[in-house]
Parts: C-alpha cells; sequence; structure tokens
C-alpha cells in the first residue's frame, strides 16, 4: 500500500514534469522521456492494484478520500506534533522547525534547504521521508513534496501553524 502511494506520488510528479516541459516547448525527446516514466509508473501501479487481496483496499487506494489511514494519520500528527515543539532535538521537530524557519523567509522551500539547516540530522532522507509518506511507523505525515517543493501536507497545515505560532510565543505547548 505504501509503495503504491509513493508510485502514485512519483507520477503525479512526472506528469506535472512532463506538462512543464510541453508548455516551455522542450524538445520532444525530452517530453517523450517524462511521458515514458509516467506509463512505465502507470503499469507498476496496475500491477500493484491487481495483487491486493481485498477489494476494500483497492478502493482506498484509488479513492484515497475514503483511505481510513489518511484520518489516522491526522489524528497521528494531531497526538504527536505538541510534543516535537516541546523537544526540538528530536530528529522530526529539527526537521520541521528548520522547514518553518525557511518557509518564512523564502517563498518555495525545497528538501536540499532543509537538509542544509539539519546537519545533526543524521538519515535526514529516512526521516524526512517519514514525514511526507503515509505508512503505520512513519512520524506522522506532515508534509507533501510537489515538483521539488515541499509544502505542509493540507490536512494538518493548520494545526501546525497554531502550533508553530505557540512555539515561537515561547509558550508550553
Amino acid at each position: 500500500m505504501i509503495k503504491l502511494i509513493s508510485h502514485l506520488e512519483e507520477l503525479k510528479s512526472n506528469i506535472e514534469s512532463a506538462a512543464f516541459l510541453v508548455s516551455r516547448g522542450a524538445s520532444e525527446k525530452e517530453t517523450h522521456k517524462a511521458l515514458v516514466r509516467s506509463l512505465v509508473l502507470i503499469e507498476q501501479i496496475e500491477t500493484e492494484i491487481k495483487g491486493l487481496s481485498k477489494a476494500d483496499d483497492a478502493e482506498s487506494v484509488v479513492l484515497p478520500s475514503r483511505n481510513i489511514n489518511i484520518n489516522s494519520e491526522i489524528k497521528k500528527v494531531h497526538r504527536r506534533a505538541a510534543r516535537w515543539f516541546n523537544n526540538p532535538s528530536q530528529y522530526n521537530s529539527t526537521i520541521l522547525l528548520a522547514y518553518l524557519r525557511l518557509a518564512e523567509r523564502h517563498s518555495e522551500v525545497t528538501p536540499a534547504m532543509v537538509k542544509a539547516e539539519c546537519s545533526a540530522v543524521k538519515d535526514f532522507e529516512g526521516n524526512y521521508n517519514q514525514m511526507k509518506n503515509f505508512g503505520e511507523k512513519n512520524h506522522g505525515k506532515v508534509f507533501e513534496e510537489k515538483g521539488g517543493v515541499i509544502r505542509l501536507w493540507e490536512p494538518v497545515k493548520d494545526y501546525i501553524m497554531g502550533l508553530y505560532s505557540e512555539y515561537k510565543k515561547g509558550s508550553a505547548i
């Protein structure tokens, strides 16, 4: 299931890239390459969906808005995020706070920018991935990445920003 969601996110990114290439008049070869990558991902997704044993699982992947995991993920973030702001030395706290500070100064924040701010975080990629992907054992999905730009995940954005506001005031959360 997690692999499927990852493939869907990658597919979306590839299609966005292909659309950008077309809009800026890129070479046919470049555009073709981006579209072929997307077609390969579609085949992988189809294979994985066919391999799902339950029809309910397939429905929840195809229609993420019905996926109970989204609600569980939101609840997970609500349970954990206050502790992150109270313990800024945790890796997930360090990553989130670095992103929020960068977002105050820049209109677009990239993973490379956050990584540069998080030199103390061992395995930045692994910890960051657990904060942008769905999963039973992830830290909690707070980010989404589109076209190489990080944004707060919409379902938890207001909650995170509220906590950050309290954090900046020096209030205990």
